[in-house]
């Protein structure tokens, strides 16, 4: 990787890492505090709450990273303009439809009223003006300086179980605050902002189109929450919303270089350079899996001790679906960098839809009869699961003139006995040092994993590392 790409690639890792900051540092202590029951309330009142931030955004975010890549700096006010004039009609419009849900809805509605800054916020999103620009670390600091205000506010001011409500308003006041900083720069940089309707046509069947993808990820998961409320109440919602949320942790460090390489990937196909494009999808595919794959043996290893250590003995039923998710992985990983950065970017992204709705068709089909099967918690897990696997199989298909079959079977056995060998390691750690205090003991358990897994890189002289030397003189 170039130092600029490495720099990239590791803003919006931390761009990444520090949106989903606030539940990782306040977790342990939200759920000690709130308890199981506020917890499940909260994932089940927000499921709604991403149903209509969907209708906000749509598919515009993947769509404009995409154009703002392609556009060069004389049309990039107006590009910026028709894309945020969209932004900021659909949030009126979808603004309006929650608040006659909040009318029609008998329960909860002063909590559901709170979450109006978080709908909003989302609208003020314009964060995908700095991906496509290549340019995170420009908001990345500001953005820094929020969560630390939230997580603060958060530690001050939620005391009992009854503070849900503050927990909902602390969390969209700052997610406002944050759009509010972010949105200013982009300003800055374009020139202004003018509110237009007339050209934004051009724009909305794409945008409707990549809609798709995030309404179907995220219908899903709503539906499968909300099945799972239905048969097995708000406490089970609880379990599986907090393994979900150390899923999509994990997962934001796996997709981080999707995100860097999407516009630069975008350059690529549009000047023609067919080869560049293919060599980074491989580049890709072979990254994701030599770190998505230990990360899976790593939770097996460590999820034990540190469900009760992270969040608290009242939760330590979230070790069941957090294993069984921890294998989505490898499938969601290598799943996103076919769809978006070989898919999205060659316009095939009516076979980037079909892969998708399968998948999520599977996902919530299997869900019903997980639940059926009265597996709780582990139901919307171990659905996601196959889900995952279905949509990343019909995109391999998808691209098999692209990608062989073999290539990737290849340097998966691979990375799957590197991991193997990792996790144990790490179980031969466990069971030969004795460390009292739980923190220490995890500290202690991911340094073997990642010695031992490093080691192994190494003395096989894995070809990952001459392609990252590569790029660097590449690029």
């Amino acid at each position: 990787m170039s130092h600029k790409l490495l720099r990239n690639y590791g803003s919006i890792l931390v761009y990444q890492f520090v949106t989903i900051l606030t539940p990782l540092v306040t977790t342990p202590y939200i759920s000690r505090i709130l308890g199981p029951k506020g917890i499940g309330l909260e994932a089940y009142l927000y499921s709604f709450i991403q149903l209509f931030s969907l209708l906000i955004l749509l598919g515009l975010p993947m769509y404009a990273s995409k154009k703002i890549a392609e556009t060069d700096e004389r049309n990039m006010n107006q590009l910026f303009s028709e894309l945020f004039s969209f932004q900021i009609i659909m949030t009126g419009a979808t603004t309006s439809l929650y608040g006659l849900f909040i009318f029609y809805f008998n329960q909860h509605q002063f909590l559901l009223v709170l979450y109006l800054f978080t709908l909003i916020s989302t609208g003020l999103d314009t964060s995908w003006y700095f991906v496509g620009k290549e340019k995170i670390s420009a908001i990345m600091w500001r953005n820094i300086a929020v969560r630390v205000c939230n997580i603060g506010a958060i530690f001050l001011f939620i005391q009992t179980s009854n503070d849900l409500w503050k927990y909902i308003l602390i969390n969209g006041l700052t997610l406002f605050l944050g759009q509010f900083l972010t949105g200013s720069i982009a300003l800055s940089e374009v020139g202004g902002f003018t509110f237009v309707v007339r050209t934004i046509g051009q724009h909305i069947s794409p945008i409707v189109l990549l809609f798709v993808v995030p309404s179907m990820l995220t219908l899903t998961l709503s539906i499968n929450k909300l099945l799972l409320e239905n048969f097995n109440g708000a406490v089970e919602v609880g379990v599986f919303n907090q393994a979900y949320k150390l899923y999509v942790i994990a997962i934001s460090f796996i997709s981080a270089l999707t995100s860097v390489l999407m516009p630069k990937m975008s350059k690529y196909y549009t000047t023609g350079d067919t080869e560049r494009l293919k060599k980074y999808l491989n580049f890709s595919l072979r990254f994701i899996s030599g770190l998505a794959l230990p990360m899976t043996i790593g939770v097996l290893v460590m999820a034990p001790q540190f469900v009760s250590w992270f969040l608290g003995e009242e939760f330590s039923e979230v070790m069941n679906p957090l294993v069984i998710i921890s294998f989505s992985f490898v499938f969601k990983g290598l799943s996103d960098v076919i769809g978006i950065q070989y898919l999205v970017v060659s316009n095939k992204n009516k076979e980037y839809a079909l892969a998708v709705i399968v998948g999520a068709v599977m996902t919530s089909s299997c869900c019903f009869l997980f639940l059926q099967l009265n597996f709780k918690a582990q139901a919307p897990a171990l659905a996601l699961f196959v889900g995952t696997a279905v949509t990343l199989l019909i995109e391999l298909y998808q691209v098999r003139k692209v990608v062989s079959f073999m290539f990737v079977g290849k340097y998966l056995i691979k990375y799957v006995v590197f991991s193997l060998i990792m996790g144990g390691c790490m179980w031969g750690a466990s069971r030969s040092i004795e460390i009292e205090r739980t923190s220490l003991y995890l500290v202690t358990q991911v340094g073997v994993g990642v010695i031992s897994y490093s080691i192994c890189f190494i003395l096989s002289k894995d070809p990952l590392i001459q392609l990252i030397k590569r790029k660097k003189r590449e690029i």
